[in-house]
Order: structure tokens, then sequence, then C-alpha cells
């Protein structure tokens, strides 16, 4: 996959909460704090902390923490703002709003609020059925048996420049998948009328797969709202592979990674080992002249070009 031309583009909102169980959530805060010291990584570590962050060492880190975290901050004089106060009664209006809105599903109004991974499914296959460019593909399976599906967009002909884009390589990052998924839906409606898109299509052909794990997704949307990794068996008493920290570029080159199998950032046994990845990379080699990838994340607001961990 070294050849791909691969950007990643990230967009967070502190407000992208979801319909899943709140309660795991009690006693919970979102902070932002203001500086960051071996001291405070120590504390951290040592308290049930979620980082929001993959790059853990940083200024401005976000963190999902309970009121002992808190007082220990406080008791240290260490600066915080608080982002969301109360971050189980967040969960729980964002549940109402988004069952409010769960039926309205016409046009436009399908974006109006998060959707499930069934619902997307039934969105791709409606998508292919209103256009005749589009075809849906399926990668494959997870690790639980779940289909990795997309679309691909093409006008015809053959050995065409091939781009590829993809949603929710972390479980919790709802909004790729949204994001993905209308991208597809812009091309379908606009190719007939639309002379950019039209253009664009007879340049190259375009795949676009808005869930990649869609085990991690599942989990969040029944269990907890920031899993962040799929739900493979790691061989410990935790759970799941950062799918983004399981391509071989790099990997595990020891920035903003981990090999604790317990970690948000764990990078699995070796590149590929997460079923996912290994499913993303096969399909993705199978493409012929594949020349671009655009992974979509949802944290921060960067674009990030290859290769990260390099000058």
């Amino acid at each position: 996959m070294k050849n791909l031309s691969v950007f990643f583009v990230f967009i967070f909102s502190i407000n992208s909460f979801a319909q899943t169980n709140a309660s795991l959530y009690d006693n919970s805060s979102v902070i932002k704090l203001k500086s960051y010291t071996t001291e405070i990584a120590a504390a951290i570590d040592s308290f049930n902390v979620i980082n929001m962050s993959c790059r853990h060492q940083s200024t401005d880190t976000e963190l999902i923490v309970k009121s002992d975290f808190i007082e220990w901050l406080n008791s240290q004089g260490i600066v915080f703002d608080i982002l969301v106060e109360d971050l189980k009664l967040k969960i729980e209006n964002e549940n109402v709003h988004m069952n409010a809105l769960k039926y309205q599903k016409d046009g436009e109004a399908w974006y109006n609020t998060y959707r499930t991974y069934e619902e997307v499914q039934i969105k791709i296959e409606e998508i292919a059925q209103s256009s005749s460019i589009a075809t849906i593909i399926n990668l494959g399976n997870s690790f639980e048996n779940r289909d990795i599906k997309g679309l691909k967009f093409s006008s015809g002909g053959s050995d065409k420049p091939a781009v590829f884009f993809n949603g929710c390589q972390h479980a919790r990052e709802w909004i790729t998948v949204m994001a993905s998924t209308y991208l597809a839906d812009q091309l379908a409606q606009n190719y007939q009328n639309d002379t950019f898109s039209q253009t664009l299509l007879d340049l190259v052909d375009v795949y676009i797969v808005p869930i990649v794990n869609p085990d991690g997704y599942v989990y969040t949307h029944t269990t907890d709202r920031y899993w962040r990794k799929n739900r493979q068996l790691n061989g410990s008493s935790c759970v799941g592979t950062d799918l983004n920290r399981n391509w071989d570029a790099d990997w595990n080159g020891g920035e903003s990674t981990s090999t604790s199998t317990c970690s948000d950032v764990y990078v699995g046994s070796f590149p590929f080992s997460a079923t996912e990845a290994s499913v993303l990379k096969t399909y993705m080699e199978s493409i012929p002249n594949l020349l671009g990838h655009l992974d979509i994340h949802s944290y921060s607001a960067l674009v990030l070009g290859p290769w990260g961990y390099s000058n």
C-alpha cells in the first residue's frame, strides 16, 4: 500500500454523542488540559481516563474523566477547562434527540441524525438502485461476521485511475459514516445533471466504504459510545485492535501507539492482524490502478498527508 497517496481528514465536534448506554458515563465529564507533564501522564494511566486524542502527549488534551481525577487535578493546582460537566446527561439528551429524528428518512432528512449499521446498509442498497453508475461492493466480513460493504461509481471504461474513500476505522467517529455516505449519495444524485460529477467520473472510478469497522460501530450504538477499536479477541481480558494502527507503514513505530492489549491505540500482534484491516488491504490491492486513498476520521481539524511518522 506504500505507493498510494494517503490523506487523513479529521472532523470533530464535542456534541457528537449517540444513542447508546449512557450509564457507563455516570459521574463523568469531558475536560481539556492546558498542560501535559510526565506527572499528569502517570496520573492519566492510574485513573479511569479515556483520552479523546490518539496523540496523548500533547497540550489541549481532551479527556473523559471521573470525579476522582478532577479532584486530583484540583489538589495539584493543575489548570483545566470543563467542556461537558455531566456526560451521562449529555448522552441521554442526545438519545432523545436521535429517537425524535429516527423515522425522518426522506431525502436530506436522512442525514439529520446518526444512523445505525443496519440503516447504512439499507441506504447503500438504495443508492445503488437509484443510480446507473453505482454498484455495491462487498469487501468481506468483519471479525463478528458483518458485511463490510460500499459502493463503486464508474461511468465505464477500463483501467481508469481509481480513488478510495472510507470512514469509521475508529468506531466512535460516527460523523465519518454520515459524511462518506453523503458523498456517495451526492455522486449518485448529481451525475446526470452536474458537469463536475460527470467530468470526475469520466476521469476516475470512485470507491466509497462508509463503515470499515462494523463490529465496533455497532458496539458504540448498543453498549459503549466511546469505544474506538474493533471487537476482535486479542489474547487478553481486553478486546480489540486499533485498525488505524494495524497497517504496515511504520507499524508499532512508537508514536501514538501501544503494545498493551487494553490500550485504545493497541497496534495488534502484527501488521494486518486485525480482520477488518486485512480485508480492507486485500480489497484495495485488488483495485486496478488505485492511485489515491482518503481515510476519513473525526478528531481535531486536520488534513494529513503521507507519511506522518517521517519528515
